[in-house]
C-alpha cells in the first residue's frame, strides 16, 4: 500500500493554471491594503489574551460578514494560562548629564515598574555565562542596557526600487515553492542575561534599530 501510494503521489498531475489564476487575482484584484488597514491600524496590536485580540476577533468577524459569509462567529478555543497583557503607558528618559527622551517598546508580558522608577544605568558586556555569573548581586536597582545582537551593514544602494512591467510579469509567472520558516533562538549569553535582569534589575533595555 505504501509503494502504491508513493507511485500515485509521484504521478499526480498538478493544475498549474489554477495557481496562476490565484496569483493573477492577487496581483490585479488584491484587497490586502484594505484588509491590512482594518486589522493593523484600526484593530491595532493583537497579542494573545489581550483586549486587542478581542478587538481583532470582532473586526475579523465584521469583515467576513462584509464578504457575505453566512455564519461567521467567535468561538472559545481554550484557556490561556498566561493571562492578558496590554500596554497602558510606556515612557523612559535619560536625565543625567542632560535630558533625552527615550521611546521604549515593552516586551510582551513583562512586568511594569509600579510607577516611576529611577536607577543607575549599566551596560552588560559579558560574553558567556561565567562572566554573567560574576555580575550576580550587582544589578539590584539598576537599569540594564542589553548588548545589541544586530549586525548593521552600510548600504549605498536605494532601500526601495520601482518594478518594471517586465519584472512584474516575471514575478507573476514565477513557480510556486514552499519555504520552511526558521526560528532563531537568542544567543546563550543574551538568554542568561535576560534571566539575571528579571531577577535583580529595575528594567532592561535592548538596543535595536531606531
Amino acid at each position: 500500500m505504501i509503494g502504491a501510494s508513493s507511485v500515485m503521489a509521484q504521478n499526480e498531475k498538478i493544475d498549474l493554471s489554477i495557481a496562476q489564476k490565484i496569483k493573477q487575482e492577487e496581483r490585479l484584484n488584491s484587497d490586502i491594503e484594505r484588509l491590512s488597514y482594518r486589522l493593523l491600524d484600526y484593530a491595532g496590536p493583537r497579542l494573545t489574551g489581550s483586549d486587542g485580540m478581542e478587538r481583532g476577533y470582532k473586526v475579523a468577524k465584521e469583515m467576513m460578514e462584509e464578504y457575505g459569509l453566512s455564519n461567521p462567529r467567535i468561538e472559545f478555543a481554550r484557556d490561556w494560562p498566561r493571562g492578558g497583557w496590554d500596554i497602558q503607558k510606556a515612557y523612559a528618559a535619560m536625565t543625567v548629564p542632560y535630558y533625552i527622551p527615550i521611546f521604549p517598546a515593552p516586551v510582551a508580558w513583562t512586568n511594569g515598574t509600579n510607577g516611576p522608577a529611577k536607577g543607575e544605568v549599566t551596560l552588560i558586556t559579558a560574553k558567556d555565562r561565567q562572566e554573567l555569573q560574576a555580575l550576580k548581586g550587582t544589578l539590584k536597582g539598576k537599569i540594564v542596557l542589553m548588548p545589541s545582537v544586530t549586525e548593521y551593514q552600510i548600504s549605498f544602494e536605494p532601500m526601495a526600487r520601482r518594478h518594471t512591467e517586465e519584472s512584474l510579469k516575471q514575478t507573476a509567472e514565477y513557480p510556486i515553492t514552499q519555504v520552511q520558516p526558521r526560528r532563531r533562538r537568542p544567543a546563550p549569553a543574551i538568554e542568561a542575561a535576560n534571566c539575571l535582569m528579571q531577577k535583580y534589575s529595575v528594567s532592561s533595555i535592548r538596543k535595536n534599530r531606531l
